[in-house]
C-alpha cells in the first residue's frame, strides 16, 4: 500500500514541478556564490563594497517602486476572472511605470546626496533604479 502511494507520488506532476522550481532556485542562488572568488580576486575591497551597495540600492528601489503590486497580483490571481486579471496587471504595470519615473526624477534631483551616502557614482544611480524596476517586471 505504501509503495503504491510512493510510486504514485514520484510520478506526479506536482513533484516534477517542485523539482524544477527547486533546481532553478538553487542555480539562481549559486551564481553569486560561484562569482565570489572571481570578484574578490579582481576587485579591491572598496570596489567590492561598491558592488554590494549597488545591489542593496537596486533591491531597495525594487521594494519602493513596486508599492506592493507583486503581492497584490499574486493575491488577485486567485480571485479575479481572466479578463479582470489582465486589466489589474495592466494597472499594476502603470503604477510601476509612474513610480519608476518618480524615482528616476528623485535620483537626478538628489544624486549628489545619494552619492555621498552610498558611494555609488551619480551615473550609476539611474542604472540601479532601472535594474530595480527591471527585477519587478
Amino acid at each position: 500500500m505504501e509503495l503504491a502511494v510512493f510510486s504514485k507520488l514520484i510520478g506526479s506532476n506536482l513533484l516534477r514541478r517542485a523539482g524544477v522550481y527547486t533546481l532553478a532556485n538553487a542555480l539562481n542562488s549559486a551564481i553569486p556564490l560561484l562569482l565570489l572568488p572571481i570578484l574578490t580576486r579582481y576587485l579591491s575591497p572598496g570596489e567590492y563594497g561598491l558592488v554590494a551597495m549597488f545591489t542593496v540600492l537596486s533591491a531597495v528601489v525594487a521594494a519602493i517602486a513596486g508599492l506592493g503590486t507583486h503581492g497584490a497580483i499574486t493575491r488577485e490571481y486567485f480571485i479575479l476572472s481572466r479578463e479582470g486579471f489582465s486589466g489589474f496587471v495592466g494597472t499594476c504595470i502603470f503604477i510601476l511605470a509612474a513610480s519608476s519615473v518618480l524615482l528616476l526624477g528623485l535620483t537626478v534631483l538628489f544624486g549628489p546626496s545619494l552619492t555621498g551616502v552610498t558611494g555609488i557614482p551619480e551615473r550609476w544611480l539611474a542604472v540601479a533604479v532601472l535594474i530595480g524596476v527591471g527585477q519587478l517586471l
